[in-house]
């Protein structure tokens, strides 16, 4: 809510005041010390505070009410086509039919004392299904690629992918439809005068001509809307602010102590870095047994521009596969299409562990741009897409095999770019996949950076299929990859 300056609103009192003397009857318009005075004469009996809490109470429900409808309609409308175009019809009436209309409709189906709860639901809810389902519209589809890629689950991606982007417009939203069910809500009670209510106070104003009872109870509305506003809105940042940190996982003890429960599952050191302390656990969670990933005439045309393949190639573990090419020749496509992100026009790919094909697979990719939760650390980045007590424990391993062992409990929003592009890896390396996918994996990062990722990536690569995509000669050699140039096959 903005703020507003002091100066203004003493100026405006002393305009009103002026205005007030000006006219010379309080019948027309009574000062704003007159006001004050009644305000304060009515704030001291029970029967005010009787009626904020009944108008509080019902407002407050038909907006959570329509806030939950129209939510609920914005995300079926999101998820089908169908649903959309049924949704809008009624929520187009929604929108155009005036309040005085559905107010005076609704009093021949409903008691007066809850009309107010029906009128603010019906206002509140086409404003919440707008503006979610626009912001449910502009998400970013990198981070949902990701979320795809990584199989994280449903709840976890709500939290952490789609919460932290809907945010903002929540939280607009959030203002802008407890304004309209305050307005709506009262105007709702000065029509249907249900007792005990401030509609109720306020008509009663105008029957006896109290000018100043009128403004008295008007500014106890305008006060009650800002402040259900404001505790609302602390309510809506609180909760996302929780609910958009990793709250599963515990941090990590800093006197150097493991937890046990992980001690018998993990392995060496990668070979190169003897100077971190920290184990890794990169073949838990794999299928045992030599793993080969292979494809046999992969096509990817295009509406307009060149296609891509006919590409047949075939990587198992322990011998990563390296695909060369200029920039824009295809080896970012050929990787979406191992990931299933990308739809191949013709070819077949095939996953075998030990010679018997496997229907299912599942990958773990590092992509172009890092695609990180932003509000979250780098601990919770890494393990997005694991589970159990040890999940915590095995991605700030690898994070501290990095370098990164300062920056665990950072967000990444508060890290260099070359860090974030060392999150992006560990939380590939991590994930419980069968084959890894790695796209221009070391943009960024300096010589010593890159000594360390690589050790990390030819562990992993010793247990499950890894292609690499570059157009860099050192990082194939790095990794001691084999190479495939994408223009010879």
């Amino acid at each position: 809510m903005r703020t507003l300056a002091p100066w203004a609103v003493i100026a405006w009192l002393a305009i009103w005041q002026m205005a007030s003397w000006a006219l010379g009857s309080d019948l027309l318009l009574p000062g704003p010390l007159d006001v004050a005075l009644r305000l304060a004469e009515d704030a001291a009996t029970t029967t005010f505070w009787q009626r904020i809490a009944f108008t509080i109470l019902r407002i407050g429900g038909g907006a959570v009410a329509g806030w939950l409808i129209g939510a609920f309609a914005a995300v079926a409308a999101t998820r089908s086509a169908r649903a959309r175009e049924l949704i809008e019809v009624p929520m187009m009436l929604a929108r155009s039919v005036p309040v005085a209309s559905i107010t005076v409709l609704a009093l021949i189906w409903l008691s007066a004392r809850n009309l107010s709860v029906f009128v603010v639901a019906l206002v509140v809810t086409p404003i919440v299904y707008e503006n979610i389902s626009a912001a449910l519209g502009a998400r970013d589809t990198a981070l949902d690629e990701m979320a795809r890629v990584f199989r994280i689950r449903p709840w976890r991606r709500f939290r952490l992918v789609v919460l932290p982007q809907l945010r903002p417009s929540l939280r607009a939203t959030c203002r802008l439809t407890l304004g309209m069910a305050w307005k709506a809500g009262v105007a709702a009670e000065v029509i249907g005068i249900p007792m005990g209510s401030l509609g109720e106070a306020i008509y009663q104003t105008k029957v006896h001509f109290d000018t100043a009872g009128l403004f008295s109870w008007t500014i106890a509305v305008v006060a009650c809307s800002i402040i259900c506003e404001t505790v609302a809105g602390l309510v809506l940042d609180t909760a996302c602010s929780l609910l958009t940190q990793d709250a599963s996982r515990t941090r990590a003890p800093r006197d150097g102590h493991k937890d046990d429960r992980d001690l018998g599952n993990a392995c060496r050191p990668p070979v190169g870095i003897s100077s971190s302390p920290a184990r890794t656990n990169l073949d838990d969670g794999i299928r045992k047994g030599r793993a080969r990933l292979t494809l046999t005439g992969v096509t990817k045309r295009f509406p307009q521009g060149p296609a891509i393949g006919p590409v047949s190639l075939a990587v198992s573990s322990g011998e990563p596969l390296c695909i060369m090419a200029p920039s824009g020749s295809g080896k970012t496509t050929l990787l979406r299409i191992a990931a299933g992100l990308d739809v191949m026009s013709s070819g077949a790919i095939g996953f075998e562990v030990d010679g018997e094909a496997c229907r299912t697979w599942s990958s773990s990719m590092v992509f172009q741009d890092d695609r990180l939760c932003e509000q979250a650390d780098a601990v919770a980045n890494t393990a997005i897409a694991l589970t159990g007590p040890a999940a915590s424990q095995r991605s700030r391993e690898v994070l501290e095999s990095l370098g990164l062992t300062e920056c665990t409990d950072r967000p990444v929003r508060t890290l260099s770019g070359g860090q974030r592009r060392r999150v992006a890896l560990a939380r590939a390396l991590v994930a419980d996949a069968d084959i890894l996918l790695l796209d221009e994996p070391f943009n960024g990062l300096d010589d010593k950076a890159r000594a360390q990722t690589a050790a990390l990536v030819r562990n992993r690569a010793r247990y499950v299929p890894t292609i690499i995509a570059t157009h860099v000669l050192d990082d194939a050699q790095l990794l001691g990859a084999r190479i495939v140039r994408l223009d010879s096959l």
